[in-house]
């Protein structure tokens, strides 16, 4: 599977960007508006693209304020059976450590072009909502 990595460093401590990262709110602040799921394991993620689209993950793991990891199940932008791991540490000056590890089956380079830059893209608008309380949402 091909892999795709991110790191940045959030002006944020790790607990309120964990739950920015664990809950229907904080994605709704980030993601896209409308995200419904309880982000526990096992649990399924359910995120609505504005009507237009669907996207559905299942929680895999849940490391609190640690670490959140989830498959794709269908939708676009969510190759079925990619997993992602996000996990997170104490950086210096109160600031938080954001991994992303994304792990996609097979798909042709300019999907995997387009899905690295969406990661890239989401994870600036993560350290904007978190940084601020004020980010624009993507999809």
């Amino acid at each position: 599977m091909p892999t795709q990595a991110h790191r940045i460093n959030i002006e944020a401590d790790q607990e309120s960007v964990f739950e920015a990262l664990s809950t229907a709110d904080g994605w709704s602040s980030w993601f896209t508006p409308e995200v419904t799921g309880d982000f526990t394991d096992g649990s399924e993620i359910v995120c609505d693209l504005d009507g237009r689209d669907t996207i559905r993950l299942r929680v895999t793991s849940v490391e609190p304020r640690s670490a959140i990891t989830f498959e794709a199940l269908e939708g676009p932008f969510a190759a079925a059976g990619a997993t992602t791991s996000i996990t997170l540490t104490n950086a210096a000056g109160g600031r938080t450590t954001v991994d992303l590890q994304h792990d996609t089956p097979p798909i042709p380079d300019e999907d995997l072009a387009a899905c690295n830059t969406y990661w890239g893209i989401l994870l600036g608008q993560l350290r904007q909502y978190c940084q601020t309380r004020n980010a624009a949402v993507v999809l």
